[in-house]
């Protein structure tokens, strides 16, 4: 059984896929170059220690979109839980409008393996296969109703990095499903100010500071939902504004826990804009 403090850790990955996303389905954003790639690096602390690094990369073409992340345990923290996670989305963008059709998951540990496949059929019905399948009674099925129009994590990193350059920062909101679990997240500005500080370099000096708030709908184990009840507290991320890409770059994620602070620090961003 997975420890509460590994599940808190592991919490930060999706938010990694850079910033547990924060567009609505069919989310507006500014047009996309018609061919443009970013790669994302980052590192992951719990406790001040290093525990978990990614690697995010996604690329535009015409209208279609692709996006990959991948992330792995390392040092003392490898040694005890041996994590490996990738993930793959694909879709299409119109205008300014991003449809995800598909997002594969792999996940493994020293104790488990799981794999997630889900594919956005017309009409916003969203089919998923769990591999191996839930056990019954482990958690409430998501209901079709509210599986339909939703994003996966990766397809949702579209919107953020390419919001309008000149808009309002911090004003978003997602609704998230990633096979088993829904969430509505929304960012919420709390102040612009000094770049924090981060591992890579090149960043604007000024970032916007915004609370990532995440309201759980439905497919939370009974058990998760009595022991943490009411609202959860926000997570804290930095964006920057990169003006000549015409990109938001989240620089790092910061969330607590019981068991101390998980803290993501970006390592490197490579930007590729013929």
């Amino acid at each position: 059984m997975m420890n509460p403090a590994k599940r808190r850790t592991l919490a930060v990955l999706p938010v990694l896929a850079l910033a547990l996303p924060v567009l609505e389905t069919g989310a507006k954003a500014a047009p996309l170059q018609r061919t443009q790639s970013i790669t994302a690096t980052w590192v992951v602390t719990w406790l001040g220690i290093p525990a978990i690094r990614g690697r995010f990369r996604m690329q535009t073409r015409g209208g279609t979109y692709e996006a990959w992340f991948a992330a792995k345990s390392f040092g003392a923290f490898d040694s005890i839980l041996k994590i490996r996670m990738n993930w793959y989305a694909s879709g299409r963008v119109s205008g300014h409008t991003f449809r995800p059709a598909r997002f594969l998951q792999n996940y493994r540990d020293r104790r488990e393996k799981r794999k997630t496949h889900m594919f956005w059929r017309p009409g916003g019905k969203v089919e998923t296969r769990l591999m191996p399948p839930e056990s019954p009674g482990k958690r409430k099925k998501v209901a079709p109703a509210l599986q339909r129009n939703t994003v996966d994590p990766l397809s949702a990193i579209l919107a953020v990095s390419s919001q309008p350059i000149n808009g309002r920062a911090c004003h978003y909101t997602a609704r998230i499903f990633e096979g088993r679990r829904r969430v509505n997240a929304r960012l919420r500005l709390v102040r612009f100010g000094p770049t924090p500080i981060v591992f890579a370099r090149g960043l604007p000096d000024r970032a916007y500071h915004c609370h990532l708030f995440a309201d759980r709908i439905a497919g939370f184990r009974p058990r998760h939902m009595q022991r943490f009840p009411g609202k959860l507290p926000p997570a804290d991320i930095w964006f920057v504004r990169m003006a000549k890409a015409r990109l938001w770059i989240p620089v790092r994620i910061e969330f607590g826990t019981q068991y101390g602070r998980v803290r993501a620090f970006l390592t490197g961003v490579v930007i590729n804009s013929p």
